[in-house]
Formats: structure tokens, C-alpha cells, sequence
């Protein structure tokens, strides 16, 4: 099964990041939603910001899922998320998700970003295992190298996705990341105000 190797590389976390308001959204929700159900969820509308304009441009088949990292965020999306919302009075927050979900039906294992050319997609234990190959073709065909610096628990590229069909139930959640004391107090009073109980961690190291 793909958790016994996913469990054999050391992966605890399943990530997902979102903003403070999109986090209050998912809460209330009781799972993440898919970038196609979040457009039409008349409720979730006031919180909803589409972090990237590049999502509108891919197949309507890849919008039905919800886009998760192994282990450490996309940098790289993550910088231009924070950099598109500068202006907006927000903080961000990450979901550390439980490996068990790696077995559900249909999930999908990228080798990097899901919209770039080179992406080697699919599912079972063969795609899951293909994200940690020695080398991966990447953006632009460059091709990238695990290295003495990766964890076991990292993919080779950092942009490699998990896409979880439909919604994700927060039954998975293991726990909230947030970067400073602040932003927990926050969470919490969210939490509280929804009548759920979540870890919230600061740990500013799983933002880097």
C-alpha cells in the first residue's frame, strides 16, 4: 500500500496552504474543496481567493481536485501567493494532512507542477514512488537531481503534487501550522467560535 511507503520514507505531512480567510472557509466547510466547488459554494464566496491565475488555464478535470504537497511546501507557489495578497490584510496557514489519505480511490501523483509540460502523472504505488526518483524533468525541461541535501521524505522536485479528488475531509487534519504566536490565537479563536478542536503549531520552519 502506498502509506506502508510513504511511512517507509519518513512522511508524516501532507501539506495544503491557505490564508487565514480561506482556513475560516474550510473550517466551516468540514473539508478542503476543490477550486471548482469553492466558485460555486455561495457561502465560501465572501473567503475564496484564487491564489493563482495559472489554475484557471488548466483542464477542468484538474480544477475537481485539491492540490497538496509532501512533506514541505512549493516554495515557489507559496512566494507568489504571498506576493499576489501583499496588500491584503491576511496571514497564512498551513494543513498538515495524515498520509492515510495516499490510499483513497483516485489520487493522483505528479512528478512536478501538474501544469508544466514535463509533468509525469498517475495513480498507485508506481506514480506515488516515481515522484522520488534520482532525476525528474521539470519546468522548461531542466532536469533536477535528488542530492545529498534531500530528506527521504522530500520529492525530488519541490513542486510535485498530490491531487485529492473532490473533497478532502478534515477528518484527515493532524494539525495547523502557523508562523507566529499571534496567528495561533487567531486560529484558536476561529476554532472555538466553530466549535472544533485542532492542534495549531507555530512553527515558522514549515513556511521556508
Amino acid at each position: 500500500m502506498i502509506k506502508s511507503v510513504a511511512e517507509s520514507k519518513k512522511i508524516t505531512d501532507i501539506l495544503h496552504f491557505t490564508s487565514n480567510s480561506g482556513l475560516l472557509g474550510i473550517l466551516a466547510s468540514g473539508a478542503v474543496l476543490p477550486n471548482s466547488e469553492l466558485k460555486e459554494e455561495d457561502t465560501l464566496a465572501f473567503v475564496f481567493k484564487q491564489n493563482s491565475e495559472k489554475r484557471k488555464e488548466r483542464n477542468l478535470k484538474w480544477l475537481k481536485y485539491v492540490n497538496l504537497s509532501v512533506t514541505k511546501l512549493n516554495k515557489e507557489f507559496f512566494s507568489y501567493s504571498e506576493n499576489r495578497h501583499r496588500s491584503v490584510d491576511q496571514f497564512w496557514c498551513i494543513l498538515s494532512f495524515s498520509p492515510s489519505l495516499l490510499n483513497d480511490d483516485g489520487v493522483f501523483f505528479t512528478t512536478t507542477n501538474n501544469i508544466y509540460p514535463s509533468c509525469l502523472r498517475g495513480e498507485g504505488v508506481s506514480a506515488f514512488g516515481r515522484m522520488f526518483n534520482n532525476s525528474i524533468e521539470g519546468k522548461f525541461q531542466k532536469t533536477i537531481s535528488r542530492t545529498i541535501e534531500h530528506k527521504e521524505s522530500w520529492t525530488t522536485c519541490e513542486q510535485a503534487e498530490i491531487l485529492y479528488p473532490g473533497k478532502l475531509s478534515l477528518d484527515y487534519l493532524q494539525s495547523i501550522y502557523v508562523k507566529d504566536i499571534q496567528s495561533k490565537h487567531i486560529v484558536k479563536s476561529q476554532l472555538a467560535a466553530l466549535n472544533l478542536k485542532h492542534d495549531v503549531v507555530v512553527c515558522p520552519a514549515k513556511f521556508k
